[in-house]
């Protein structure tokens, strides 16, 4: 199912051209269908109703019968369907991108905000290696050789950190709020691996993970009882282990990478501690 693809976690089943069909059971049976396909795709946990509707009917007559259909499609977008939480609402997630080292400037690192935003005189702290968990001070931000007392999601800048050294921060690092401590580098995962790929149990397969921007370094072990050839329609439990920290939230798309294809993506879960 394309939805559960793109990540979408909620949806509302809107039953079209019910006027063509006379038989209540063979649209019952339909249903049935639905409700299987929702439920092997994922959805079981909050099955959403069936609203069965003709929309040109509505059309045509829009005080009719057919009419309370469309009404009551509205009703459960905005009952059960929760409105995403804006990314500048979220907490702070930079990506570190390139870092270069510039004359007087010092080191100035290049990178996206994924989420949130960073003002200038902010206190972060920047994560990769445990070892260089380390606390700075923004003292400058710039975009296209300008600069900004804040940036937001989807900016690409470039930041300028108080006392910061060349061994402290690398590509593939990220920058949060300081004193952040919800990252991770082995976390759950629900994937789909490219039809054919063979995988062994009790084995790590070496990949790279494409997730909040940038591509990590990593190992994923499917939890399976035997050999088996995956399939891409059939969602896989696995657990993903980075070679970096970095803040991964349940839900963060995933893209597996070898050999410079993509070969699945997937969904985080739970961290695993």
């Amino acid at each position: 199912m394309f939805v559960n693809s793109a990540g979408i976690q909620h949806i509302a089943v809107f039953l079209n051209h019910v006027d063509m069909v006379d038989d209540e059971e063979l649209l019952d049976l339909v249903e049935m269908e639905i409700d299987d396909l929702l439920s092997y795709e994922g959805y079981y946990t909050d099955s959403p109703e069936v609203i069965r509707v003709s929309a040109l009917k509505a059309l045509e007559d829009p005080s009719g019968k057919w009419a309370d259909g469309i009404r009551k499609l509205i009703e459960a977008i905005s009952s059960d369907i929760p409105g995403p939480v804006p990314a500048d609402k979220k907490s702070l997630l930079f990506t570190v991108q390139n870092v270069f080292n510039i004359g007087r400037a010092g080191l100035v690192i290049n990178g996206k905000v994924q989420q949130g935003k960073i003002r200038n005189g902010e206190k972060v702290d920047v994560i990769g290696d445990l070892k260089y968990i380390r606390s700075f001070t923004v003292k400058g931000i710039q975009r296209f050789s300008c600069s900004f007392d804040e940036a937001y999601t989807g900016d690409e800048c470039a930041l300028l950190l108080d006392g910061i050294k060349g061994n402290e921060v690398n590509p593939g690092y990220v920058i949060c709020e300081n004193g952040n401590r919800n990252f991770t580098r082995k976390f759950n995962a629900l994937v789909r691996m490219e039809p054919g790929v063979r995988v062994m149990t009790n084995t790590d397969i070496a990949v790279s993970a494409q997730i909040n921007g940038t591509i990590l370094p990593a190992h994923i072990r499917f939890s399976l009882d035997e050999n088996v050839a995956l399939d891409l329609s059939e969602p896989v439990a696995a657990i993903i282990t980075l070679d970096l920290y970095t803040i991964v939230e349940p839900g963060t798309r995933i893209v597996l990478v070898s050999n410079g294809r993509a070969k699945g993506y997937g969904f985080a879960g739970e961290n695993v501690k």
